[in-house]
């Protein structure tokens, strides 16, 4: 199997070869780059112990402030930020859609670092992200609590605000916008599904996403 070993920053390569689909119709298509420090740490796998490479690159401080700087420019000038609430849930169907499609692969990375079974990856963890990047959990559900554990797909058009009545002449109305960067740490043992717990609702609430492992 063809292994990513390298850093996946702002699809580096497409964008410099002037591709202009941020969101790609498939993962092969998706361009890693180097680290900026050089290091490498080994891989095993947990369940045998067999060894599986020595050449995983690592991203250290110059590689994170490099996708910060991107995401800020993803935020102030890229088109994402300026997208409708029915814009951005239409990406992150899409989103849903190539994991879908692609789920097999993904369950056979994931197996790698973890031991665990691809069956269990495929019908439980990406099952799961699919599910919450598409909001099929709160599609019916309309309470605001819920809506900020569930805020994805579904809820992008249906952020709400605030109003209260006329006081002393003064109207006060609260508007919800997006805050700009904001950086997701998972672990590795279920990385799927916390993309989808701590990716979706940021991406579907505007913002943009640093996101490490």
């Amino acid at each position: 199997m063809d292994l990513p070993l390298k850093l996946f920053i702002n699809n580096e390569a497409s964008q410099r070869s002037g591709n202009p689909n941020p969101i790609s119709s498939s993962i092969n298509s998706v361009q890693y780059i180097e680290s900026k420090n050089g290091e490498r740490i080994s891989l095993r796998n947990p369940t045998n112990d067999d060894f599986i490479t020595n050449d995983v690159r690592v991203a250290g401080e110059e590689d994170i402030d490099t996708a910060v700087t991107a995401a800020k420019i993803a935020f102030t000038r890229g088109p994402w930020s300026k997208f409708s609430g029915i814009q951005r849930a239409a990406c992150l169907h899409k989103v849903a859609a190539i994991i879908e499609q692609n789920a097999e692969r993904l369950a056979q990375l994931e197996s790698l670092p973890t031991g665990r079974p691809i069956s269990g990856i495929v019908h439980f963890d990406l099952k799961h992200m699919v599910e919450v990047f598409r909001c099929e959990w709160c599609l019916c559900i309309w309470r605001w609590d819920v809506a900020n554990y569930a805020d994805y797909a579904g809820w992008a058009d249906k952020i709400e605000g605030r109003s209260y009545v006329e006081d002393n002449g003064y109207y006060k109305i609260v508007r919800y916008e997006p805050i700009g960067v904001c950086a997701g740490i998972s672990s590795w043992n279920a990385t799927f599904m916390y993309v989808g717990w701590k990716v979706a609702p940021a991406l579907a609430a505007g913002n943009a996403v640093s996101k490490s492992a």
